[in-house]
């Protein structure tokens, strides 16, 4: 069984708390669970405990941590766009109290998934050899209404069974033609609204996400659900990135996908999947 101690240590002078989960063999690589927000570093059905002690007592140790503002950590919340040096600050920590640590590997689900692929394209950290990459959030209201229009609704449209409880229920059926209309709308407006903004704003979200995704060092391991509409606006816009399609299935970027996985995993077979 592996042993976890608290660990308190600092970012920018803020007091901060992460838990290491410590193997009982030894290992020169360790991976570092990054939360999304606003959760703290237990997780969602406490999925971050369960996948450090299982990472840890296959020889790898872990550290997750309360980014400031979050959980036990101090300082000012923040949101996953401004959490890079509490990343690197973690990373530090964890090389200090493993001294014969080589390399680590950053693991995210959702924000945090952005998070890490903010932190791979800004920071030359050579350090991080690999990333776990969940269901990253690109969200933004283009993406979105495309995701609807071309995913989401289509998908409902051949499905025999949803058909017919449509026919069945005219509410329904009168739902669903709204939804696609305003879905319609929304995407018409959103990309109106991205060309009234011209080139002087920074890159919308999507593209951040997947630039550093596709053209960052390190390996990745990019995990999908087929259940979650998180995970379907980000393949909708993977599916417009020329870096990112062109990574995909090499040596850089592996993808697995669990088609009946919700946004969270939150079953014990798809944790243990993911594990």
């Amino acid at each position: 069984m592996s042993e976890e101690r608290p660990i308190v240590f600092t970012c920018h002078s803020t007091q901060l708390l992460g838990i290491l989960h410590e193997s009982a063999a030894s290992s020169e690589h360790a991976l570092i669970v990054i939360v999304g927000g606003p959760q703290y570093r237990v997780g969602s059905h406490r999925q971050f405990v369960l996948l450090a002690r299982e990472v840890a007592n296959a020889g790898i140790p872990v550290f997750r941590f309360d980014y400031r503002g979050m959980g036990d950590s101090m300082g000012e919340q923040r949101d996953f766009e401004g959490i890079g040096d509490d990343i690197s600050a973690a990373i530090d920590t964890v090389f200090e109290a493993l001294p014969g640590l080589k390399t680590v590997s950053l693991w995210g689900l959702c924000d945090a998934a952005s998070a890490i692929a903010f932190y791979l394209d800004s920071a030359t950290d050579e350090r991080v050899t690999g990333a776990v990459i969940l269901n990253p959030w690109v969200h933004d209201d283009e993406t979105e209404a495309e995701m609807l229009v071309k995913d989401y609704y289509r998908s409902r449209a051949s499905d025999p069974k949803e058909i017919l409880r449509l026919l069945a229920s005219p509410s329904r059926w009168l739902g669903a033609i709204k939804g696609i209309a305003n879905s319609l709308m929304a995407l018409v407006s959103a990309k109106a609204d991205r060309a009234s903004a011209g080139s002087a704003n920074k890159l919308p979200l999507p593209a951040r996400v997947l630039n550093g995704i596709s053209h960052s060092k390190p390996k990745k391991l990019l995990i999908i659900s087929g259940d979650d509409l998180t995970a379907r606006e980000f393949l909708t816009a993977a599916k417009k990135h020329s870096g990112f399609q062109s990574a995909i299935g090499s040596e850089t970027i592996v993808q697995q996908t669990n088609e009946d996985a919700d946004h969270t995993f939150s079953s014990k077979q798809w944790r243990d999947w993911v594990a």
